[in-house]
């Protein structure tokens, strides 16, 4: 059975917590006692109806004929765990007036009320495997689910008398009260006049059902399902055959599910992870599975399985009322054996065996095979020609320290065949293809209460079947599993845990078939998005949350099918349907190959697309982020500008003269506060901004995109780290470079305020220590930006790979601390650097005015020629990218106040305290136009001396270590790009507190996995980046030691259609992710802080001649900040300018591990 929250993932072990059996440290048992869901808890409880469940797909293609209804099962299934299955006698449908069918459809009806949990089931005919399927989890005012199979490839096993086995193994408790009562239909569609006619030739007999179905599954009676299990990797189920004689083609249909300590393999714990951590009853063997079909010993086929998830997993309230893709009808998988019909069409006994790589207990597998007879012979001949099986190709790179730590594993592998037979149809040669490439990344936080999981499977197959003048048949399916997975469980003390999901399911496949007589192709796009918390108390869910989104497309050629629906607890928000086909002619310059500027006119967004139309006050937009910690004192408010932004795109920025706050009361601040409040009203683009003063930028950011009845947004930026440039006279400037036309009407008013708290005596007396002064602001900032008058931005502009921005500077001679802070920002053809193409794709394929270079940048500084710190960016999403309707109101991580980076420059410090001019540096490796950077250098100044002296004693700046492999023909193919580098440095200075000697290291890696299909107009991108520094000052004890971990998360999915007369369709799906692990060490107190920012997106726009005629954007995001002595919690939603849910929390985890249940 799918055990019921499969996923809980790793990591109550450390406190064993009652989630000691839920989480990924675990042994999971068929029925073992997990959470108890109370039914307060589910809303709505007034329901009297039964819930209707249902698994989001598209509808069987149905024949213009009336069926005939065959009920052939009733039952109710209480407690049959470990019982036989329940049979029936099964009969050919005499009664039906036609007795040729073209199309039979599988109907499953059940009806559950009560508490029960996620039950794996199958049903049998004649040992055939026709169905296999998960139950839904019941409520106390019942449920109903129904599934419909096309079971027509069944055909001749259907014309027969048979045994129909179905096994459910259910249990029945005081407590899990749930029976199914089930019915089972089978509907026969008489064939059309026209659909019978063919049946006579070849290649439609390739076309048609097989003649005859062995199964591969174990034998009745028996008290289980009649699949093999597999227990472990050296497990292997057999089964002997011998089929007849004169079969020219062979297809082994696989059915495939995963349970107990295998239910959620793509997050099982690597072997390494859990010796190092002497952690036992875990889920292990890595997340890595293949389930390996054998023929005699030989491997002539794999499945690399897509990740079901059960009813039950991950937090139940995900899948109420819309369960996981495939999560009612499971997938089967085929295995082409035609090539290998030389071997086994002898008349002996031969054998399948089925295993799974990597595999713990329990994997349900059988199979059945599908065989074409040749009705004018009784024995043909073939012969296999060739056969390659490589073996698996696997890197593992892994970094961990205690429970925390990182893990990318990559594998690939494929096989190939090919044979021939000789039959009355003539010689047909069949080549059979699987190539497979396999992705995941692993993230375990929090000493193990954190893990993120981020994979991507390829799974593709070909089967080429010809005769030496013609082709028979030919199919090809290429398919993309994705999955995203993050999970965090906190032990609250007291029997109480808190837990938070975000879930990511993609099923994507291409197929294409040539059986002679017609070609047909479709392509199938299916994404899930999930985000949920629960709270649990002594086993029993005492509140929780479950919110699903799923985008459904299927275009095929003759039938088309959309579906975007959402979900949130039992209650359904939206659900939009749709079965237009794309008819148009796709062209080029309406797909991803664009060029993006920053004042690009692309849609208009007409306000009679959008909802409440008639609000009148102004809309709040807003960057999800944690409050500033306040002291509790009173601030003294400076007011510094006011400014309407009409037209000013290429004009200079706007100045004031700034002073001191001498109006406040006290002198000596503790925190100041820069605000930004703006509004907007009408339709304009969105536009970079920055403020400096004296030439040191304090502020860079986006705006918002406004609507016709107006939106309001406020930003607020700790500054306290520009303390000692507050204290001067200064220019203030703020560049805004606005576009005002007859259409794009916004004027943007902007007010600045600057918040100065007092500090208190104690925060004050403690300023002379050296550790204080490491730990407070900088006695000097010098700007590396350029000077005033200029009509722009103070930033530099980064054109290209080899531009370099330089500014010269002298830094005083007493200077014992030094820090680069530098400001990026990426537009033009580099807005989207992360999906730009590779130039042998672009030059492949004659591409112009597309975007290239690849998807990987990096920020280089360096000092006097030399590198001495890196920048690799966040994937900051402006408000107008992708599909502006995303971020209404909820913007993309970053956009409202871009991060700034550190590079430390104190080991330097040696080369330049000689009073002598040096310079700075910025470029950006494989850079297109343009980059806005720019930067401040804090000093720390001794003011007991006037000179000091240093030296650099170590540095070294690795070279990029690059990977990159392609598989492109024409505008479709994949490519995975790796780089990696580190850079470090130490220096010493001499000051008036003595010898200081500095440690600066970076580290970085990087990942990006790109699909292009669709001919050019689809483009999937995943994107990893690890941003690791250290910086650790010491004498002879340590004085200031800091440590930043830093991982960027980025899924795109992108697709552009061109349906002529100047329409088309965008459809979009994304995930931003920041985590940030940083500790801090001042002498005299230590700091940590932790956080976990995760948006998710779907999208859609139609426009027709510039002008957008629908569109949808859906946002979710999880922000949870853990610090020392400040917690923050928001899990917040919205569709369309229209906030669905906002839960906010600021409770620390307060419980203490324990590591006693490690083992």
């Amino acid at each position: 059975m799918a055990s019921s929250m499969l996923y809980a993932l790793l990591f109550l072990l450390l406190h064993q917590s009652l989630f000691s059996t839920a989480n990924l440290f675990h042994k999971k048992s068929l029925f073992r006692q997990d959470l108890e869901f109370s039914e307060s808890q589910h809303k709505p409880l007034n329901d009297t109806t039964p819930t209707l469940f249902f698994e989001v797909t598209k509808p069987i293609k149905l024949p213009n004929t009336k069926p005939c209804s065959y009920h052939i099962l009733q039952h109710d299934f209480g407690y049959t765990y470990d019982k036989p299955p329940v049979l029936a006698n099964y009969t050919p449908p005499s009664h039906c007036p036609s007795q040729k069918f073209s199309k039979i459809v599988l109907q499953w009806n059940a009806t559950c009320k009560g508490r029960q949990f996620d039950r794996i089931f199958g049903v049998w005919l004649g040992g055939v495997e026709l169905f296999r399927s998960c139950t839904a989890e019941p409520r106390a005012t019942g449920i109903v689910w129904s599934v419909e199979k096309d079971i027509t490839r069944y055909y001749s096993l259907l014309m027969k008398n048979q045994t129909l086995a179905v096994y459910l193994g259910n249990l029945i408790t005081s407590t899990y009260t749930g029976v199914y009562h089930v019915n089972i239909t089978i509907q026969f569609y008489p064939a059309e006049k026209n659909g019978v006619s063919k049946l006579g030739d070849l290649v439609s007999k390739y076309h048609s059902p097989a003649d005859l179905i062995i199964p591969f599954s174990q034998n009745l009676p028996l008290n289980n399902g009649l699949w093999f299990e597999i227990e472990n990797s050296t497990d292997i189920a057999l089964r002997e055959f011998k089929i007849p004689q004169n079969a020219y083609r062979a297809v082994l249909e696989v059915y495939v599910s995963f349970h107990e300590n295998d239910e959620s393999w793509y997050s099982n714990l690597y072997n390494e992870y859990i010796e190092a951590n002497n952690i036992t009853g875990v889920a292990g063997n890595g997340p890595f599975r293949e389930v390996v079909v054998s023929l005699d010993g030989q491997v002539v086929g794999a499945i690399w399985p897509f990740t079901v998830i059960f009813t039950g997993g991950v937090n139940p309230l995900l899948w109420r009322p819309i369960t996981g893709i495939g999560s009612f009808d499971l997938p089967s998988y085929n295995i082409e054996i035609t090539p290998f019909l030389g071997k086994i069409i002898d008349g002996k006994s031969h054998k399948f065996g089925f295993s799974v790589t990597n595999a713990l207990n329990v994997w349900y597998i059988d199979a059945n095979l599908h065989l074409w007879l040749d009705s004018k012979s009784t024995k043909i001949e073939g012969k296999i020609l060739e056969h390659v099986s490589s073996p698996l190709v696997v890197s593992l790179v892994s970094d961990f320290k205690g429970l925390d730590g990182t893990f990318l594993s990559s594998v690939s592998r494929s096989v190939s065949s090919t044979g021939w037979v000789m039959s009355s149809y003539g010689n047909i040669t069949t080549n059979w293809i699987q190539n497979f490439s396999y992705n995941n990344s692993m993230l375990i936080e929090e000493n193990g209460d954190l893990q993120i999981v981020n994979q991507t499977i390829h799974f593709n197959d070909s089967v080429h079947a010809k005769m030496p003048s013609s082709s028979v048949f030919s199919t090809e399916s290429h398919k993309k599993f994705d999955l995203y997975s993050y999970y965090n469980e906190l032990d609250e003390g007291n029997g109480t845990s808190v837990s938070s999901e975000n879930v990511t399911l993609g099923f994507f496949e291409n197929k294409s078939k040539d059986v002679g007589f017609g070609f047909s192709k479709s392509s199938l796009e299916n994404v899930q998005n999930g985000q949920g918390n629960m709270a649990v108390k002594n086993n029993l869910v005492v509140s929780g949350l479950g919110n699903t989104q799923q985008v459904y497309k299927y275009d095929g050629n003759d039938f088309c099918y959309f579906r975007n629906v959402s979900s949130s607890n039992y209650t359904i928000l939206y659900d939009e349907l749709g079965n237009i086909c794309h008819k148009g002619t796709r062209s080029n310059s309406a797909n991803i190959f664009h060029t993006k500027s920053p004042f690009r006119h692309q849609l208009d967004l007409s306000e009679s697309q959008k909802k409440h139309l008639n609000d009148t006050p102004p809309t709040l937009f807003f960057e999800v982020t944690k409050p500033i910690k306040l002291p509790k004192t009173k601030p003294c408010s400076y007011h510094i500008l006011q400014h309407d932004f009409g037209y000013t795109y290429g004009s200079p920025p706007v100045l004031a003269n700034y002073t001191p706050p001498s109006h406040c009361p006290s002198q000596k601040f503790s925190k100041i506060v820069f605000q930004w409040h703006a509004t907007c009203k009408g339709r304009q683009f969105d536009r970079i901004f920055g403020v400096w003063l004296g030439g040191v930028e304090l502020f860079r950011s986006c705006t918002a995109e406004p609507r016709a009845t107006g939106i309001v947004w406020s930003v607020e930026k700790d500054i306290t780290r520009y303390y000692s440039l507050l204290m001067k006279n200064q220019t203030l400037a703020v560049y805004l470079g606005n576009l005002v036309t007859k259409t794009y009407t916004g004027v943007y008013h902007v007010n600045i305020t600057i918040q100065f708290y007092p500090a208190k005596e104690n925060d004050v007396s403690k300023l002379g220590a050296l550790v204080s002064t490491h730990h407070s602001p900088a006695d000097l900032i010098m700007p590396f930006s350029r000077n005033l008058p200029l009509n722009d931005g103070l930033w530099f502009k980064v054109e290209n790979s080899t531009d370099i921005a330089f500014s010269e500077f002298k830094i005083p001679q007493n200077a014992y601390r030094a820090v680069l802070e530098v400001y990026v920002s990426f537009h033009e053809n580099d807005e989207f650097w992360y999906s730009n193409l590779y130039n042998e794709y672009i030059e492949a394929n004659n591409l112009t005015g597309a975007a290239g270079n690849g998807p990987f940048r990096e920020v280089l500084v360096s000092l006097d020629g030399e590198e001495v710190g890196a920048v690799w960016p966040f994937t900051v999403i402006y408000t107008g990218g992708i599909n502006p309707l995303l971020w209404r109101p909820i913007t993309a991580i970053g956009s409202y106040d871009l991060p700034s980076y550190n590079i430390e420059i104190t080991p330097f410090l040696g080369k330049i305290l000689d009073g002598k001019s040096h310079k700075f540096g910025f470029s950006v490796t494989n850079a297109l136009n343009v980059w806005y950077i720019d930067a401040n250098l804090h000093l720390w100044l001794d003011s007991k001396s006037t000179k000091i002296e240093g030296k650099l004693v170590e540095h070294f700046s690795s070279p990029l270590a690059v990977s990159l492999v392609s598989d492109f023909k024409g505008l479709n193919g994949t490519f995975f790009n790796t780089v990696s580098r580190s850079i470090s440095s130490t220096g010493w200075v001499k000051s008036s507190h003595g010898v200081i000697t500095t440690n600066w290291i970076q580290n970085f890696s990087y990942e990006n996995s790109m699909l292009m299909g669709k001919n050019g107009d689809l483009q999937i991108v995943n994107q990893i980046i690890h941003f690791n520094d250290t910086v650790h000052a010491r004498p002879s004890s340590s004085v200031y030691s800091t440590e930043s971990h830093k991982t960027f998360d980025l899924y795109l999915y992108y697709k552009d259609l061109d349906y002529g007369n100047g329409t088309s369709v965008s459809s979009e799906n994304f995930t931003l992710g920041f985590f940030e692990n940083r500790s801090k060490d001042v002498g005299f107190g230590f700091s940590k802080g932790s956080l976990s920012n995760v948006q998710n997106g779907q999208g859609y726009l139609v426009a027709s001649n510039n002008s957008l005629v629908s569109g949808l954007g859906s946002t979710q995001q999880v922000y949870k900040y853990d610090g020392s002595d400040l917690c923050y919690f928001r899990n917040v939603s919205s569709l369309n300018y229209t906030i669905l849910y906002d839960d906010v929390g600021n409770t620390c985890h307060k419980g203490r591990k324990s590591h006693s249940a490690l083992g």
